[in-house]
């Protein structure tokens, strides 16, 4: 009988725990949102426009750079809005560029994957993720 009120405890115990530890991984899950990585859009000769969307009122990071190695942070904005997108000039048609978007919502931050373009006049052609 004392064995078996031992196993009772034990099963109960796992339970709880199990039950424990789900509610703080359901409450923990990122509440960061960020898609739409791909959208650019060609505003003039030397204009890009990157329409991404993410949470509003986001702190976003736009590295950019005509190689992997050579990403630079180029926008550093807190209070990002969707709707306004971000404008990055001084480029040079006819090159290709690579770029990261990284967003801090709630003290959370998450990473795009480098993703590559090549920057034409009137055109901008997306090339793979990496």
């Amino acid at each position: 009988m004392r064995r078996r009120s031992c196993w009772i405890s034990c099963y109960l115990l796992v339970l709880i725990f199990i039950g424990i530890t789900s509610s703080v991984a359901a409450k923990s899950s990122s509440e960061i949102r960020l898609s739409n990585t791909e959208k650019i859009v060609n505003v003039s000769d030397d204009t890009v426009k990157f329409l991404f969307k993410t949470n509003n009122g986001a702190h976003v990071r736009l590295f950019l750079g005509e190689t992997l190695k050579s990403l630079n942070l180029i926008k550093d904005v807190g209070g990002y809005d969707d709707s306004e997108g971000l404008m990055i000039d001084e480029l040079v048609s006819g090159k290709k560029y690579f770029y990261r978007i990284v967003v801090e919502y709630k003290k959370e931050i998450f990473s795009s994957t480098i993703i590559s373009f090549y920057k034409y006049s009137n055109k901008i052609i997306i090339l793979n993720n990496m």
